[in-house]
């Protein structure tokens, strides 16, 4: 392996139970949808550090 590589390691949690998303309108589906994609590669670490830049 080269020096200048480091390996990532993908977690991938399942659900304990199927999310009923019958109450979700639309929009926030998308919403939902757009942030996993955005942050489907991203380590817990990054997840966290974003976390607190996140202001509503």
């Amino acid at each position: 392996m080269n020096a200048g590589r480091q390996r990532l390691f993908n977690n991938r949690y399942q659900p304990l139970e199927i999310a009923d998303l019958t109450q979700l309108k639309a929009n926030e589906k998308d919403v939902i949808d757009r942030v996993i994609e955005l942050m489907i590669d991203w380590s817990a670490a990054m997840i966290n550090q974003n976390s607190h830049y996140d202001c509503i």
